[in-house]
């Protein structure tokens, strides 16, 4: 977006004034004075025509190129501000405010490529500027490439390394890198010894030890020969103390022999801890055995950045880090206390409020929830995630005629919320208003991951007089309900942790 206002007077202030006004004729003087006093009112429309006038007495006057710039995006006239920016980009091309203008107007109107390539010329000429780095990176990670920005975002780190920012940013989008390669995998091949593993892996990560064992195992079944898994199986028995179990199977990693780094170069680079390498590797990695070495390295650097973040000064970033950290693991308690934390740094943010009240209705803290958004609510009374959230907290403190309108007012600022459905027909069933919360349900059934709602259905169905509809509701419901006892029998079953 254009500079503010006071950027705009800044710039007349201190650069524009003093090489026009000093020394220069009465009228010069006296449209200075008058263009400034415009520019502080926001009348930009009326400033320009002063302001392209007092540039013929100082035509490489830099300053005033970029007012009439920013004066010129202000009022709409984009294409003009980029002839202005520009003109003074070429110039002087290692003048940052001119490239970055000119860039940020370039993204604003939809003309991606044009902005990054000026970017990525400007950090080319001026490597050391991180700053610009950075702001490259999220215009990456924004076009969904995740490696060029994860690139600019490791160099970024190497010039600052103690900026929390950048080490959250770092850290975020090694763990979309993660989540990309795992989406990758299973369009690739779902039933691959790598998207097993993977899934494997993920649940190590979460601490869920039963059902990665079970999973790690059956990657190596459908490969033996899939490298750095049995160290991880090993890693699960030591956390359950069987130590010399742990030492077999890490015989068993011993045993596949080192790989061909001329042929296996992404798993060289891995085993040897060159985790940036096994990155630039497998940048355009689409196989599945490619894939889990980019994902394997991308988990090594996402700990690293966590790590790194969690070692410096307490911030707004190391704390809404360790919340997502806890939330991910199912510890809602624990990431309250993290996002109050961070709060309690960055108070009038209104992002980490909004992930307190999510945190909070994960915790099951209703009243705090419902107080919490309330809060919210005075400043954006119409945002459709909040109006849910407090529905939400509403109805679960068995409170419907309080969750309705919140309800309501969620689905009208967007319709096509399928949890809204879901909870403004759950409110009105709860209210005795059947007929009306059948379509709600039906609508929400397509996102339904358990049989709550089918079985809220079958209720309101009974409650209508559509008993044929009732039963058929109720009796899907039922057998998800034996699908689901079944695979918890087969899950204890199962998921046992064996020697090897």
């Amino acid at each position: 977006m254009p500079p503010p206002v006071a950027t705009l007077c800044v710039l007349v202030a201190l650069c524009l004034l003093p090489g026009l006004v000093q020394g220069q004729p009465a009228d010069l003087e006296q449209a200075t004075k008058q263009a400034r006093r415009l520019l502080d009112d926001g009348k930009f429309a009326e400033a320009i025509p002063l302001l392209v006038e007092l540039r013929k007495a100082a035509p490489e006057n830099t300053s005033l190129g970029m007012t009439i710039g920013q004066a010129y995006a202000n009022t709409g006239e984009f294409q003009k501000a980029i002839l202005e920016y520009d003109a003074v980009r070429r110039r002087l091309p290692n003048f940052k405010p001119a490239v970055v203008s000119l860039a940020t107007l370039y993204l604003n109107l939809g003309r991606g490529r044009e902005g990054v390539a000026l970017l990525s010329e400007f950090v080319a000429r001026n490597p050391g500027d991180a700053d610009t780095r950075a702001m490259l990176a999220s215009v990456y990670q924004a076009q969904g490439d995740l490696s060029r920005a994860n690139e600019h975002l490791a160099e970024t780190a190497r010039l600052q390394p103690q900026d929390p920012q950048v080490w959250f940013a770092l850290y975020q989008n090694l763990n979309a890198i993660v989540r990309e390669c795992m989406a990758l995998t299973e369009q690739a091949d779902p039933e691959s010894a790598p998207m097993v593993a993977m899934a494997g892996l993920e649940r190590v990560h979460l601490q869920q030890d039963e059902s990665a064992f079970y999973l790690l195992r059956e990657s190596l079944r459908r490969n033996p020969k899939l490298r750095a898994v049995h160290s991880q199986i090993a890693a699960i028995y030591k956390r359950r103390d069987q130590f010399q179990w742990a030492k077999d199977e890490e015989s068993r990693e011993v045993a596949l022999g080192s790989p061909d780094c001329g042929q296996e170069v992404a798993a060289c680079a891995f085993l040897a801890g060159k985790y940036a390498d096994v990155m630039t590797e497998t940048r355009f990695a689409r196989i599945p055995e490619d894939l889990y070495w980019r994902y394997r390295a991308a988990v090594e650097l996402g700990n690293e950045a966590f790590s790194k973040l969690q070692s410096l000064p307490a911030s707004v970033q190391s704390h809404g880090a360790q919340a997502e950290w806890m939330r991910k693991r199912n510890r809602h308690g624990e990431a309250v206390k993290a996002w109050q934390a961070a709060i309690a740094m960055a108070p009038n943010n209104p992002g980490l409020r909004k992930e307190l009240v999510v945190s909070l209705l994960q915790a099951k803290e209703f009243a705090q929830c419902a107080q919490q958004a309330d809060a919210l609510l005075k400043d954006a009374p119409e945002d459709p995630e909040l109006l849910l959230l407090r529905g939400d907290a509403a109805l679960n403190q068995q409170n419907a005629a309080q969750a309705l309108p919140f309800l309501q007012r969620a689905l009208k600022a967007e319709p096509g919320m399928l949890p809204t459905h879901a909870s403004l027909g759950r409110a009105l069933l709860q209210l005795n208003r059947a007929a009306e919360a059948i379509p709600h349900l039906e609508k929400a059934l397509p996102q339904a991951s358990d049989g709550s709602v089918l079985y809220q259905l079958s209720q309101a169905y009974q409650q209508a007089g559509k008993s044929t509809e009732a039963a058929q509701a109720l009796a899907r419901y039922q057998e998800i309900q034996r699908r689901e006892q079944k695979e918890r029998a087969d899950f204890e079953a199962r998921f046992q942790i064996t020697p090897p």
